[in-house]
């Protein structure tokens, strides 16, 4: 489970987000598709496989896919107005856990 953001109304996760789960998927799914993926001569082990997610932007579609999922699934369809709130726990070194309640409509502004 990713960190969530929730409406206010019902308290539903609608989304949320954990970059080590995300990390840990898109290294099984190298390793079990590595024909596929052209960056190896032979099927890879976990190790380097992480190491050429780490140098290289792997991700980045995975982020905007989410970013896609969270306008057009999300904010465009259960809740037109834009009012949200966002939380976070454990956020960070620190462990930090808050909420805000904001307006928007577009997910990359959040």
């Amino acid at each position: 489970m990713r960190n969530a953001c929730k409406n206010p109304k019902v308290g539903k996760v609608l989304m949320g987000w954990d970059w080590g789960q995300i990390l840990e998927d898109e290294i099984k799914n190298q390793i079990e598709n590595w024909k596929e993926w052209g960056c190896y001569d032979e099927k890879p082990d976990e190790d380097t496989v992480r190491n050429e997610i780490y140098g290289s932007t792997a991700l980045d579609s995975v982020w905007d896919d989410e970013m896609d999922y969270l306008t057009t699934a999300i904010l465009r369809k259960k809740n037109p107005s834009g009012y949200w709130k966002a939380e976070v726990t454990g956020f960070g070194w620190r462990g930090t856990s808050a909420g805000k309640y904001f307006k928007e409509t577009e997910g990359t502004k959040l």
